[in-house]
C-alpha cells in the first residue's frame, strides 16, 4: 500500500488563494481546486491512500455518525474529486507530527498491512530530517499556493521510486 500523509492548510490552501477570491464562503470552500486537482493527479496515477496528519483529522472519523463539520466538509470535497480519505495519524502532541506518522506506520506493521512507500505533503518543517523522513517530504507554501503542478511529478517519484538506502536507514531506526 502506498499512503500519503497529508496536511491541510498550506496544501490545499493558501494565502493566495484566499486574498484572490475573498467573495467565496470559505466555510463552504476552504480549498483551492486547483491544489485538490494535483492530489487528485498524485492520487489517480499511484492508487495511493490518504491519510491525514493535519490538524483537520480531528473533525474526521472513518465512522460516518462520528464525523464533526469539518470532517464531513473534508469528505464532501474530496468525494466530488473522487478523493477518499482511508484513515488519520493519532494525536500525540503539538508539533510532533513525525512521531504521530511513526505510530500509524507502526500500527500498520503490527496489524501486518503492508505500507510499501509513502509520502508526506506539508508546509510546515517538524523536524523531518531529524527522523529520516525529509526524503519522503514534498514542502508546500502556505503564501504561496499550496500544492501546485511543480509538485506533482516529485509526488509521484518518491510513492513510486525505490529510496532503499534511505528507506532502509528509516526502518532500522524506527521500525524494527
Amino acid at each position: 500500500m502506498k499512503i500519503i500523509f497529508l496536511d491541510i492548510d498550506g496544501v490545499l490552501n493558501s494565502q493566495d488563494y484566499y486574498e484572490k477570491n475573498q467573495s467565496i464562503d470559505f466555510r463552504k470552500q476552504p480549498f483551492d481546486p486547483a491544489c485538490i486537482l494535483c492530489l487528485q493527479t498524485i492520487v489517480k496515477e499511484t492508487g495511493a491512500k490518504i491519510v491525514l496528519s493535519s490538524s483537520w483529522r480531528g473533525g474526521w472519523n472513518k465512522d460516518p455518525s462520528k464525523l464533526q463539520l469539518e470532517g464531513s466538509l473534508l469528505n464532501e470535497i474530496f468525494s466530488a474529486y473522487g478523493i477518499e480519505i482511508y484513515d488519520k495519524t493519532p494525536s500525540l502532541l503539538v508539533g510532533k507530527r513525525p512521531m504521530e506518522i511513526l505510530a500509524f506506520l507502526k500500527e500498520m506493521k503490527k496489524k501486518k498491512e503492508s505500507v510499501d512507500s509513502f509520502l508526506i505533503i506539508d508546509d510546515n518543517d517538524f523536524g523531518w530530517k531529524k527522523y529520516r523522513m525529509d526524503h519522503r517530504l514534498v514542502k508546500t507554501d502556505f503564501i504561496h499556493g499550496g500544492l501546485k503542478e511543480i509538485h506533482v511529478k516529485p509526488c509521484i517519484d518518491i510513492l513510486t521510486k525505490k529510496h532503499i538506502i534511505k528507506d532502509l536507514l528509516f526502518r532500522i531506526t524506527y521500525l524494527l
